[in-house]
């Protein structure tokens, strides 16, 4: 029994599942204590039960209790391990689209919504930061784009508005001040700083008591020494110097009357006709001239610009150089003057523009010829009276409440404010269009202020006029266009227009995946020979009559017919097959067949005929357009070889059509 109870141990403990035996007798009383494993376990145990025979007769049972599955215990605790890392991984994963969709949808989203709000509330210099690449990507982009354009018109609004300002400024500065050296070297400034330029000069033309012309200059502190091989020394006129010499950048202003540009490199003063300020030699230089009327009164030179000048400057400047012209002008007249009332009075009374002036309660105290003239009141009857007579009653309200605003001191801090463009009461009745700004004066501690006036009457019929001469001009830019592309003769597209489409729908074919792209060749049949017969007056009219023919077979817009050269045509097919392209030809050469256009001198038939030759391809990068035109030549040979008066397939494009209708 010892040893039997060994050898179950030793049998219990080789098997991690087994957990007890008993050996009983046939009687089922247990023959020796039961040997159970050491090992714990609360997983529910199964019990068998097996006979213990020898030669057929029963000696007793032995009773196993195990596990009957093994490891459970490691899968459970595999399971709940697999459950915690699932855990794991679905949280990063919710983490990860989290972050995803904050930086690249929502943070986007939300600078989006922020660039456009700063769009819509005015602010055009923000630069958009959105960078994504997807739609939203392309959404800040456009938003970007309008901002660049809508900055770059208020950028050429506000420059026309600096114009405008500039003008008034210094025409109250004028009326206002004593200093006129000061007024231009002010007037010079703002020239700077609208042109972006580094130095300037104007200067006034005049003669001498020698009748001998020199130019002043007037926004320079100190004397410029004006480059010339003849000075002239005026002890009188200390600020002066001589006339530039002609073959100078100045003098040429003076002489021609015309702007004149200079980009460098670099320009010597003895090439500019005065020195640079500051420097040795400019970068660049352009010379504008000033004119009063039809007489050059004038130049106004500039220098050191940032980038190149234009002569679009001078067209930008139009205005102000004319009311530089026009300070110019009165300067002269104001220097005359040595008495200050009579020379303010000649000032205002001699300009061009109505000058108003009204007290702080609104009345006229002042009011000028010019003024006269556009109101049709004389200055003793409007003079003490309300301001409000010059304003149509309709706007009566509305008008007065915008002069109230201009006259108060504390809306208007003596600044020229923005021009009005309004209409006027005339003494008559009628409304004139006028164009009002004000200025601020204080003499002998009272304020008034003084309104420039400026008809406009003429100024909108002549807008009215070059609306129309542009549109007029526009028509004939366009007729003018329509012929340049149209050959005189056939009234076909002529070669220059028939190359520049004939590239663009070889690039387009290109782009579109497997378009085909038709061209054919066409030659009219011993035309040399037709013309010899019956003269080129009657080859001529053959031409158009074949032209038109072949005009008249195709009637798509996207077609192009063309005169290629002599009696040589060219037509463009896109997106047209090979099978249809032959169909098409074969049509077109049957109608000038039918024109019956005798030509006795033909050795294919006793009319007009033609030759095609024909070359469909479905342009890629590796093609050529130069090959193209030479296969579909190659084609137009093949058809003249071959007896004349038929239509020929380029060789490939017939091997690739026969392949194709096989398949079929």
């Amino acid at each position: 029994i010892g040893h039997v109870s060994i050898s179950l141990s030793k049998a219990l403990n080789s098997k991690e599942h087994w957990h007890s035996l008993a050996l009983l007798d046939k009687s089922g009383k247990q023959l020796y204590q039961e040997i159970k494993s050491k090992k714990l376990n609360n997983i529910e145990l199964t019990t068998v039960t097996h006979s213990v025979t020898s030669s057929g007769q029963l000696y007793g049972n032995l009773t196993m209790s195990f596990d009957p599955n093994p490891g459970i215990e490691k899968q459970i605790n595999f399971a709940g391990f697999l459950h915690f890392a699932v855990l794991i991984v679905l949280t990063m994963t919710f983490l990860s689209v989290c972050i995803f969709l904050d930086r690249f949808i929502r943070k986007p989203m939300v600078k989006l919504v922020g660039f456009a709000d700063q769009i819509a509330r005015g602010n055009y210099q923000t630069v958009s930061n959105v960078y994504a690449h997807d739609e939203v990507g392309q959404l800040g982009k456009s938003l970007e784009a309008m901002r660049q354009k809508i900055n770059k018109r208020d950028s050429t609004m506000n420059h026309y508005a600096e114009i405008q300002n500039t003008i008034r400024f210094i025409q109250s500065k004028f009326i206002s001040s004593e200093d006129n050296q000061h007024v231009f070297m002010e007037l010079q400034s703002r020239i700077l700083t609208l042109t972006k330029s580094n130095g300037a000069l104007i200067g006034e033309i005049q003669k001498n008591e020698d009748k001998v012309l020199f130019l002043k200059t007037l926004s320079l502190k100190e004397v410029c020494n004006i480059h010339s091989s003849n000075p002239i020394n005026d002890r009188s006129l200390p600020e002066s110097t001589s006339l530039p010499r002609l073959e100078t950048l100045l003098g040429k202003v003076i002489t021609s009357g015309q702007p004149v540009l200079n980009n460098g490199p670099k320009v010597s003063n003895e090439e500019l006709g005065f020195p640079a300020s500051g420097q040795q030699d400019a970068d660049n230089f352009l010379g504008l001239p000033l004119y009063s009327g039809y007489q050059l009164i004038g130049v106004l030179g500039l220098v050191n610009k940032e980038g190149d000048f234009d002569l679009s400057t001078y067209k930008e400047l139009e205005i102000l150089l004319q009311t530089l012209a026009q300070l110019i002008v009165a300067m002269r007249e104001k220097k005359a003057l040595t008495d200050n009332e009579a020379r303010l009075r000649l000032v205002v009374d001699s300009a061009v523009e109505g000058i108003i002036s009204v007290n702080d309660h609104g009345l006229i105290t002042d009011f000028n010829s010019a003024a006269e003239r556009i109101f049709g009141y004389t200055a003793d009857q409007i003079k003490g009276e309300s301001v409000g007579l010059l304003i149509p009653p309709e706007n009566h309200f509305n008008h007065l409440e915008a002069v109230r605003f201009l006259l108060n001191a504390d809306n208007y801090p003596g600044k020229p404010n923005t021009e009005i463009e309004t209409d006027g009461l005339h003494k008559n009745g009628k409304l004139v269009p006028v164009e009002l700004s004000f200025s601020k004066i204080s003499m002998d501690g009272k304020v008034q202020y003084t309104g420039v006036v400026r008809d406009i009457t003429e100024r909108k019929q002549h807008e009215s006029e070059l609306n129309r001469a542009y549109a007029e001009l526009q028509e004939a830019h366009e007729l003018l266009e329509q012929q340049n592309r149209i050959d005189p003769l056939t009234g076909l597209a002529n070669r220059r227009y028939l190359d520049e489409a004939l590239r663009l729908e070889w690039k387009r074919a290109q782009r579109l995946d497997k378009t085909p792209l038709t061209i054919m060749l066409c030659d009219i049949d011993y035309f040399k020979k037709y013309n010899d017969t019956y003269g080129h007056l009657e080859g001529d009219d053959c031409l158009t009559e074949v032209a038109k023919a072949m005009a008249e077979s195709f009637t798509r817009k996207i077609d192009i017919v063309a005169r290629y050269g002599g009696e040589e045509f060219m037509i463009i097919l896109p997106n047209t097959s090979a099978e249809s392209a032959m169909q098409q030809a074969e049509l077109m050469r049957q109608r000038i067949f039918d024109l019956d256009i005798k030509h006795k001198s033909s050795q294919v038939a006793d009319r007009i005929t033609i030759s095609i030759g024909i070359y469909t391809v479905e342009p890629t990068v590796n093609h050529k357009l130069r090959k193209a035109i030479q296969r579909a030549d190659e084609a137009l040979y093949d058809a003249k070889a071959n007896g004349r008066n038929q239509v020929s397939l380029d060789d490939k494009t017939q091997c690739d059509l026969a392949v194709e209708k096989q398949a079929q």
